[in-house]
């Protein structure tokens, strides 16, 4: 039961996460499983390069398709596990034949593949255990914690225990991956004996993520409109370039599905290990890779990251393409280097890849002279394991950038989300929220991400949307701020990022960061000054008098001022305090509340330069002296237009009134609140994502 439970939240993801880019089409997975059931044989009786029913039926660990043409209607257990969805994956685009791509292509075979198995379920084939300081030994690990695992899976003998990361310094040194040579069918057993142990600081599964794309005389520079176009929504590039096009040694790592080192608008901004000696097969530089010349392939564990899928390569050409070249197109940076890290196997258009391979990614990138890492991926759940490489990069002065996710979604993507790391929401071509972008108040900066033409594997050229896209932007923006001034701290450049950008279009409550980004405006402002506010701020709860924390400093520095304003992108402005002293990690301002209406608010931190220049951080957070009753599809004032919008403006204790009608819509609650159906015979509320079927018109949340 347990093989046949993974296997059905497979197909739920296929349904429900379809509709992220492809269509706004949102499958019923039970009234609409013939639907879903149609398209799977259609494209699987359509397929080129069909598999083995024996080997479909292994890799999804359950029986599930007669022959090629009928999908079992396990209803039953996809209304189970619905739940699960979020702490499972991301697809970047969501179209369903992305997902198909699993079954009939990249995980045909294990050894070409990130698994470690010869087939393959949800059931991970690896657990992550890290290990408290001190006293732990390669005798106790492979010795007393695989004789644990040996009674509590007496079936399961052949496992092995090993290092994730070749980097020898704490706190990395600790930590240990359990591979099995099948998926294990329960792994909370074994996290649940282990996770209390004293000698253990966190156990948990080897979780997947998904990837999540001077006018120069490149013939496709036209396409680029991200880069320049008439109505300007653009970043501003070509004034950028009159200032800076970037330097060779700044190099940004790309960590995905690989790079085409081959692809002529590439091949010169491929990063070179000039430590290493090519073909020599002697790890000439000692870091533990052998002829790692351009990177490292850590699916395969080679020297050979190539890109076999394009999003990677589609990626590190907004970056770095080769600018003013003759051909194909530009990147923001045109001279810096692209490092390939490839963590991800194609699958379709996007990829999948295991937290223990892109932590080792990160780990080996930061250790490597990465100056910018850009993260094109993300998972809707914080893992341990990933936290401790992107603090470890972070702590080596590496700017880290991802892709904020593509669910138009309030839902907090990681590692977008770590406050170490810059989040990028996606723009279009109107300089409004791209459809799909993910919003929330932990995001930083907004970037262009839909139609976004770039390059593609094999020397080709192609379109792609999504935060991906965005994520490249940014990235390739930091890298020619740090082309500019390689002194600068990872903190002044996310505060460079954020302090040029420009305004949106929004109309609504999805807050997508300060603004598009510009380069131009960044550039122009660089100077040494970190403006921030804590990150306890973002999406928080208060009321009284509000302490703000956050820090207001660097080399530059001259005063800083504290305002709030009313909404999430306020028209004015009102003063809180302002200073002339710096502040590092410290009392910024004392905000008296009590006389101000409850509901959202943005705290806007500026501080000022010695060059004229002010440079800027927010907060959105939500004021809740009072206990208030909001509306949704009333009258009046506190009505809103959606139960979502009514949430985000909501306080804890607050009630919301339903007002009569029939409301769709997929809502995350975040904080403990009331929701009413004002009318009990003519409210209904439907949650996309809800186990009840069909949902009650009135519930109560506690969170």
């Amino acid at each position: 039961m347990k093989r046949a439970r993974y296997a059905s939240i497979f197909i739920v993801e296929a349904i429900l996460l379809a509709s992220s880019l492809s269509t706004a089409t949102l499958y019923n997975p039970i009234r609409d499983i013939d639907k879903v059931t149609q398209y799977f044989e259609t494209s699987l009786s359509n397929s080129e390069d069909m598999i083995k029913e024996i080997e479909l039926s292994k890799i999804l660990g359950t029986p599930l398709f007669k022959g090629f043409s009928t999908i079992e209607k396990k209803s039953n257990i996809i209304s189970e596990d619905i739940d699960n969805i979020f702490n499972s994956y991301i697809f970047d685009g969501g179209a369903l034949d992305r997902i198909l791509g699993l079954v009939t292509k990249e995980l045909k075979s294990a050894k070409n593949s990130l698994y470690d198995t010869d087939s393959l379920d949800y059931a991970p084939t690896g657990l992550i255990i890290k290990f408290k300081q001190g006293g732990t030994n390669e005798k106790f690990v492979f010795h007393g914690i695989k004789e644990k695992i040996s009674k509590l899976l007496p079936s399961t003998t052949d496992f092995s225990i090993e290092p994730v990361f070749k980097d020898n310094s704490l706190p990395l040194t600790n930590t240990f991956k359990i591979i099995f040579p099948e998926s294990i069918e329960d792994p909370e057993k074994i996290i649940t004996a282990f996770k209390n142990n004293p000698a253990i600081e966190y156990i948990e599964p080897d979780y997947v993520y998904m990837l999540t794309s001077t006018y120069p005389n490149d013939p496709y520079f036209s396409y680029q409109w991200a880069l320049n176009q008439s109505n300007d929504h653009d970043i501003d590039a070509p004034e950028a370039w009159d200032y800076e096009r970037g330097n060779g040694s700044i190099t940004v790592a790309v960590i995905d599905t690989g790079v085409d080192y081959y692809h002529p608008d590439l091949s010169s901004n491929i990063w070179i290990n000039t430590n290493e000696t090519p073909g020599n097969g002697v790890d000439d530089d000692g870091n533990g890779y052998v002829d790692d010349v351009r990177g490292w392939n850590f699916v395969t564990n080679d020297n050979l990251p190539f890109d076999d899928s394009g999003h990677g390569t589609h990626c590190a050409g907004i970056i770095g393409a080769v600018g003013n070249n003759g051909i194909g197109v530009s990147g923001v940076c045109w001279n810096c280097s692209i490092m390939p890290v490839k963590c991800f196997i194609g699958v379709g258009t996007t990829g999948i890849g295991f937290a223990s391979t892109i932590a080792r990614g990160i780990v080996y990138a930061a250790d490597n002279g990465a100056d910018v890492i850009s993260m094109s991926f993300g998972a809707y759940a914080d893992y341990q394991l990933i936290k401790d490489a992107i603090e470890h990069a972070y702590n080596k002065g590496v700017v880290l950038v991802a892709a904020a996710g593509n669910d138009d979604t309030l839902l907090r993507m990681y590692p977008a989300a770590y406050p170490e790391v810059i989040a990028v929401a996606a723009t279009n071509q109107t300089d409004g929220r791209a459809y799909f972008s993910n919003w929330g108040s932990w995001i930083d900066v907004a970037a262009p991400g839909d139609g976004i033409y770039s390059t593609a594997s094999y020397t080709n050229y192609g379109y792609k949307d999504g935060t991906s896209m965005a994520c490249a932007y940014a990235s390739g923006l930091a890298a020619l701020i740090k082309s500019q001034n390689d002194s600068l701290s990872n903190e002044a450049i996310r505060t460079l990022l954020r302090s040029g950008a420009e305004s949106v279009s929004s109309n609504s409550y999805k807050y997508i960061g300060v603004g598009r980004i510009n380069a131009n405006d960044s550039l122009h402002m660089i100077a040494d000054v970190v403006a921030r506010l804590d990150d306890g701020l973002d999406d928080s709860i208060v009321s009284g008098n509000v302490t703000i924390f956050g820090t207001a400093s660097g080399n530059n520095f001259s005063s800083y001022t504290v305002y709030y304003g009313s909404g999430i992108y306020p028209s004015s402005w009102n003063i809180i305090s302002s200073s002339s002293s710096p502040v590092e990690n410290g009392v910024l301002a004392i905000w008296n509340t009590l006389s101000l209406p409850d509901g959202t608010y943005t705290i806007k931190l500026s501080v000022a330069g010695d060059n004229s220049y002010s440079y800027t951080a927010f907060a959105v957070l939500t004021l809740n002296n009072y206990a208030s009753k909001l509306h949704v599809g009333g009258s009046g004032a506190g009505n809103f237009s959606s139960i979502q919008e009514a949430i985000y403006n909501a306080g804890y204790g607050d009630t919301i009134y339903v007002h009569p009608g029939m409301y769709s819509e997929s809502i995350v609650v975040d904080r403990s609140v009331t929701i009413v159906g004002e009318d009990r015979d003519s409210t209904i509320v439907t949650q996309s994502f809800s186990t009840s079927f069909p949902p009650l018109p009135t519930f109560y949340v506690s969170h």
